[in-house]
């Protein structure tokens, strides 16, 4: 089977990453332990879209965002090297475009490789069907509705700014979810 992941908000800690580098650029306190709550959290600082885009090209091009970071669990090399080896392929959708003297592209391949994670495929897009799975993992609504009726079965990550009481299929972590896809439950549980 091929198995879709996400990138930021799934398997990278973006909100951390993202707090780090603006406590290091600006000299704030932001708790980098902290969730985002909205998606889009940045604005209550009194930043603009505008700022934050900008803020992220600065961040790409100092080998910061996307280059280092935190895997959202520690078991998520583990997780991804079994499906491998259960005879599933996996693939990386994330829509990074950052960077104007550095590439989000290659920061995402290194952090990557770096964490011992080894994917069949990178696609960088915006539309995460292009990778054409079979059941993908992901943390926006718009995406995972999108996912669904290009007719992949898609699971949301619950995190705060995605919480709704809905019928979207969820799990509670990415463990969770390559259990589901061991034990074949993959298509049957809609929470």
């Amino acid at each position: 089977m091929r198995i879709g992941w996400d990138s930021d908000g799934v398997l990278y800690r973006f909100t951390k990453a993202y707090h780090l580098w603006e406590n290091s650029k600006y000299g704030l306190s932001l708790d980098p332990e902290e969730e985002a709550q909205t998606w889009d959290w940045f604005l209550g600082w009194g930043r603009t879209v505008e700022d934050f885009k900008e803020n992220m090209h600065e961040a790409v091009d100092a080998g910061h965002l996307f280059w280092q970071g935190d895997l959202y669990e520690p078991q998520i090399a583990q997780n991804i090297a079994d499906l491998k080896a259960a005879g599933h392929t996996n693939h990386l959708v994330t829509y990074r475009f950052s960077g104007r003297t550095k590439c989000s592209r290659e920061a995402t391949e290194h952090f990557y490789e770096f964490q011992g994670i080894y994917f069949d495929s990178i696609h960088y897009a915006k539309d995460k069907a292009v990778a054409q799975t079979d059941v993908f993992i992901e943390d926006n609504l718009a995406n995972y509705d999108a996912l669904e009726a290009s007719g992949v079965t898609s699971y949301l990550i619950n995190r705060p700014y995605n919480l709704l009481n809905d019928s979207r299929r969820r799990v509670n972590s990415v463990d969770e979810f390559t259990k589901l896809i061991l034990e074949g439950k993959w298509s049957s549980l809609v929470s």
